[in-house]
């Protein structure tokens, strides 16, 4: 995975692409980064606000634990996540991608139900 780079087993890596003022967020792969679609305009640090907000949802971090190192005005991004404890990347991507099968199982709930299949779970 390009987007993501173990820097310890404490931390990681992210090469982010952010896209602001999206309908809604969202988190999907693309290619080299990670693309995260915000609401927020990027101004004012809005946007960026907003990203660190949805980590510090996602992966249970706090704001000390996010640090931005390239992008801080552009779109592509580079931020490291120190976490407390050792995480890997599987559980990592599975953080991150729990919106995406929330998102795809509601898009598809009939079919799922139908079909006799349960509820997609990260992790």
């Amino acid at each position: 995975m390009g987007f993501i780079e173990k820097k310890s087993d404490k931390s990681y890596i992210l090469k982010i692409y952010v896209k602001p003022n999206s309908r809604k967020q969202k988190i999907e792969r693309d290619g080299n980064f990670l693309a995260i679609s915000l609401k927020s305009k990027a101004e004012r640090n809005k946007a960026n606000k907003e990203l660190i907000k949805l980590l510090q949802k996602k992966l249970n971090l706090s704001s000390n634990q996010i640090l931005f190192l390239s992008g801080i005005y552009n779109e592509d991004k580079i931020i490291q996540l120190d976490f407390l404890h050792g995480i890997n990347k599987e559980e990592l991507i599975k953080s991150l991608s729990q919106e995406t099968l929330d998102i795809l199982y509601e898009t598809y709930q009939e079919d799922f139900e139908r079909f006799g299949y349960e509820r997609i779970v990260a992790g």
